[in-house]
């Protein structure tokens, strides 16, 4: 336990406890649903999330960090590879016009979850290599762009414009604490204005999404409908919430 961040390992234990209880209070609406059982929704989170979870957590503190550097790149492509599976037919699952999903042996999973892992260890892994050389574009942003840009592609085409979103945020985190420079920071604000507003133009629900995040009431039953469901619950509950599994929309 010496090696362990304690403080970090209290983190994470609340956030668990804390958010298996939310995720069972929310889940109460399961009941309301006719051929829902919140009992087996319980069991998943409760074995798959907190038992092996748990069970993954202690295996992994295990392993020095340092053993993932070679392996860094090779699981990098095989989460890319991963990701453009979902367009094989047979195995990618398309839902609402997304295929982000892979159906295979009875279980279906994301694998732009993997993706996210991947990026991160392999950026993790180039940024330590050059860290004396982050300055310079050759070694730098050339780099940084070439490696968000591959996996941002594959998940623009499935659309998946959320997880890509969540890739640069971390990337740009990571180039920061690396020492990326100002000046490229602002090239990369400016290359992202563009890429965002093109992607805007081109796609009439990424445009909705912002119109409603701009005014919740412009379509309250479509693109609106989540926000307007929080700002209802949020009125309803006040600061400290109505309660244990005493929240009222989750009912419908």
């Amino acid at each position: 336990m010496k090696s362990i961040n304690r403080s970090l390992l209290i983190i994470t234990a609340i956030l668990v406890v804390f958010g298996f209880f939310i995720f069972t209070s929310a889940s109460l609406g399961l009941l309301a649903r006719e051929g829902a059982r919140f009992s087996s929704v319980a069991f998943s989170q409760i074995f798959f999330g907190m038992i092996l979870g748990t069970l993954f957590l202690i295996t992994m503190t295990k392993i020095k960090y340092r053993f993932w550097k070679p392996l860094s790149l090779y699981i990098f492509i095989f989460s890319i590879i991963a990701t453009l599976l979902v367009f094989v037919p047979g195995l990618g699952i398309e839902l609402n016009g997304s295929k982000r999903w892979i159906y295979i042996f009875g279980f279906s999973f994301q694998p732009a979850e993997f993706l996210k892992l991947g990026f991160i260890m392999y950026f993790a892994t180039y940024l330590s290599s050059a860290r004396n050389r982050i300055g310079d574009f050759s070694h730098g942003l050339i780099p940084f762009i070439l490696i968000l840009g591959i996996p941002s592609v594959i998940l623009l085409l499935q659309p998946d414009t959320g997880t890509v979103l969540v890739l640069a945020s971390s990337g740009v985190a990571m180039y920061i604490t690396a020492g990326g420079k100002i000046r490229d920071l602002i090239i990369l604000f400016l290359i992202s204005t563009i890429a965002l507003s093109a992607l805007v133009y081109q796609r009439p629900y990424l445009k909705d999404r912002l119109e409603t995040y701009l005014n919740p009431s412009t379509d309250i039953q479509e693109s609106g409908y989540q926000l307007n469901q929080s700002l209802i619950a949020i009125g309803s509950g006040g600061i400290f919430g109505r309660g244990f599994g005493q929240s009222i929309q989750k009912f419908n």
